[in-house]
């Protein structure tokens, strides 16, 4: 269906859909024409029998009230949910698309009828005709009189697809019809999961997958999926990795939104990364994303349309979809709307191998999977460290260790209450949005003095803050030791035997530090303990400053 809309931008014709609706379509297969249509597609034997006799003489009961009600047949329909029902109804429906398809009426990709795009019982028929349409529409309602089961003419909609560059919607006059009936023309539709406009964009599928990421966001804050007070930051990612980001990215590889159209998908990951990370939202953008090792939505988009292209380039010589991808890529140039070569521009953003030598040579599924994985990956690792490069505030963060796929050595080892909380304190030093009265004089324009308030010898830095400050000293000498004994152990290295920068950076993110024989001598069990005494000096010293900040006459405090 994408592809024949994207063709007829290509050739200045208007496609229209017909999206047909089946009542209680699972429920009403006839089980004697089912098992006809299974012999006849060459399932026989012991395999016939099984599906036989897991529908013949079948009964059901109604359960409700803590009561059951006496026993019923069942002659009619597949269950709802089964494992192989969507298969049983595809090959109960087979002879209809195969009718449609062999009638040549509809749309076209060339030679090549792409007239009923199905999945299940998401049935649809395209043409560029819309006298051709009606057919289909009418070729449709026989077979379901045939067939015994029904049509709803209410709920079966036709979406006519605005030309590309099209400001207005026309209002369109042909009246469509399921026998007498005339059809809703609409302006969006929902096809197999994925939301359809009248215009040629992906922007309503977007908003829509928007929306359900967001509901499925709410569903799982009970569970402890928010920041503060939550579960820790591996685990909300993990969430996040299976429960959220599938849906906001859902049907987008058929779609391929441009960079411009992933900026709604890019804000509302970034916002809910930071929400889940207990940062800011003023926190530089690459943070989030550096952080949990989840890739921006136009990488995830791309991983996947490349695996599909994989899948496709995979299929037998003579496949529908495959005889697509051959003509496109053989005669479609650069400027040509195909997805297939959209897929050309994204092999070479990735420097992968051609889509010619791919169709023609396909590699294993595992083998592509892992090269695109590779590319992909590289490519988004490079360009968000490069981004981050720029941003002042991340000059503490380790940008580089950034890995899709894994999490930051920040958060490792971040796994109860306590660690959360200190966790929370650490990553906004680390990120450059702890406000110190520095701080707090750059954002008012000088208008307030950066010189400490507590001790009164110099302006507010992390530095001053860390190591400086007279009245954080008691607080922060007994876990430096502590530091200073994880260091010495394993490099020999005190602490005064680093400049007060490299401390810093030591406290912020030791992964930075490491030089290559430091690497070599930071054992992980080192770096780990490191971390977490560093993670009690950023919240002690937090605690205290907060204390003794209160204590202040509030014109003090207030810096006036």
């Amino acid at each position: 269906m994408e592809e024949f809309i994207r063709e007829c931008q290509d050739i200045d014709l208007q496609p229209f859909l017909a999206l047909l609706d089946a009542k209680s379509a699972f429920d009403v297969v006839r089980h004697n024409n089912l098992f006809r249509k299974l012999y006849i597609s060459g399932v026989q034997g012991s395999l016939w029998n099984i599906i036989y006799s897991l529908h013949n003489n079948s009964v059901s009961a109604v359960k409700w009230g803590g009561q059951r009600s006496c026993t019923f047949n069942v002659t009619q329909g597949v269950k709802q949910g089964g494992i192989l029902s969507a298969d049983l109804y595809k090959l109960y429906v087979n002879d209809l698309l195969n009718r449609i398809f062999e009638s040549n009426v509809g749309g076209h990709i060339g030679d090549i009828p792409c007239n009923a795009p199905t999945c299940a019982d998401d049935m649809s028929s395209t043409s560029s005709d819309k006298n051709q349409l009606q057919q289909l529409c009418n070729m449709a309602k026989d077979y379901s009189e045939m067939e015994h089961y029904q049509l709803q003419p209410t709920k079966s909609v036709v979406l006519p697809i605005s030309k590309k560059g099209s400001r207005k919607t026309r209002q369109e006059t042909y009246a469509w019809k399921i026998g007498d009936t005339p059809m809703p023309i609409v302006n969006n539709a929902v096809h197999v999961g994925v939301k359809r406009t009248s215009k040629p964009t992906p922007t309503g599928a977007i908003e829509e997958n928007i929306s359900k990421a967001r509901k499925t966001m709410y569903s799982l804050m009970s569970s402890g999926l928010h920041g503060n007070n939550g579960l820790d930051p591996g685990s909300c990612i993990h969430l996040l990795k299976v429960y959220v980001i599938p849906v906001l990215l859902y049907g987008l590889e058929i779609q391929l939104p441009t960079e411009n159209e992933c900026k709604a998908l890019d804000n509302m990951l970034k916002r809910t990364l930071k929400q889940i990370l207990s940062l800011p939202t003023n926190t530089a953008d690459p943070a989030p994303y550096i952080l949990s090792g989840i890739l921006p939505p136009e990488g995830s988009i791309h991983i996947r349309a490349l695996t599909f292209f994989g899948n496709i380039c995979r299929l037998p010589h003579d496949s529908l979809e495959k005889r697509i991808a051959t003509r496109q890529l053989a005669i479609k140039g650069a400027l040509s709307n195909s997805w297939f070569v959209q897929i050309q521009r994204i092999l070479v953003k990735y420097d992968l191998p051609n889509a010619h030598q791919i169709l023609q040579d396909p590699p294993s599924k595992s083998n592509w999977r892992g090269t695109v994985l590779q590319h992909v990956n590289n490519y988004w690792s490079q360009r968000l460290s490069h981004y981050a490069e720029q941003y002042t505030s991340l000059k503490f963060m380790d940008v580089n260790s950034y890995k899709p796929g894994r999490v930051h050595s920040l958060l490792h080892d971040v796994t109860n209450s306590r660690a959360v909380a200190r966790y929370a304190v650490k990553i906004k030093m680390v990120t450059g949005t702890y406000i110190l009265q520095s701080n707090r004089a750059s954002f008012n324009n000088s208008e307030i003095d950066p010189i400490c308030l507590l001790c009164g010898d110099e302006p507010e830095t992390l530095l001053h803050f860390f190591l400086k400050c007279e009245k954080l000293q008691v607080t922060r000498t007994n876990i430096m030791c502590k530091i200073e004994q994880c260091m010495y152990s394993c490099t020999g290295l005190k602490l005064c035997d680093l400049s007060d920068e490299e401390l810093l950076q030591l406290i912020l993110d030791v992964g930075k530090l490491e030089t290559p024989q430091l690497r070599q001598l930071l054992k992980p069990n080192i770096r780990s303990d490191i971390e977490h005494h560093t993670r009690r000096l950023c919240y002690a010293l937090h605690t205290k400053h907060y204390y003794l900040m209160s204590m202040l006459p509030t014109r003090k405090r207030d810096g006036l």
